[in-house]
């Protein structure tokens, strides 16, 4: 799907590690929590799979209190069903 080498990866790490600090992380479940964590990225993370609202209704509520939202989902059908909608997409700004 993606090829990306070592160098493309630390570069994505970084530029995530730096939006980070101005932003909430929103990912579905604690093991993607804990990836984050290990790669140092762990400041402000939502974690979905405790919250039983729908991404929107999430969304709308997270940047009540945030100027900035990062959503890190799987591409599952369990992602999908978060949206409202299947096979919507978001991206980072």
């Amino acid at each position: 799907m993606f090829n990306f080498n070592q160098k493309h990866i630390q570069a994505i790490i970084y530029q995530l590690k730096n939006a980070a600090h101005e932003a909430v992380i929103v990912v579905e479940g604690k093991n993607d929590r804990i990836a984050l964590e290990k790669l140092g990225i762990g400041s402000k993370i939502f974690l979905l799979n405790y919250n039983k609202k729908s991404l929107i209704d999430t969304s709308e509520q997270l940047i009540k209190k945030f100027n900035n939202i990062i959503l890190m989902l799987d591409s599952d059908n369990r992602a999908n069903h978060r949206f409202d909608r299947p096979n919507w997409t978001y991206s980072v700004r």
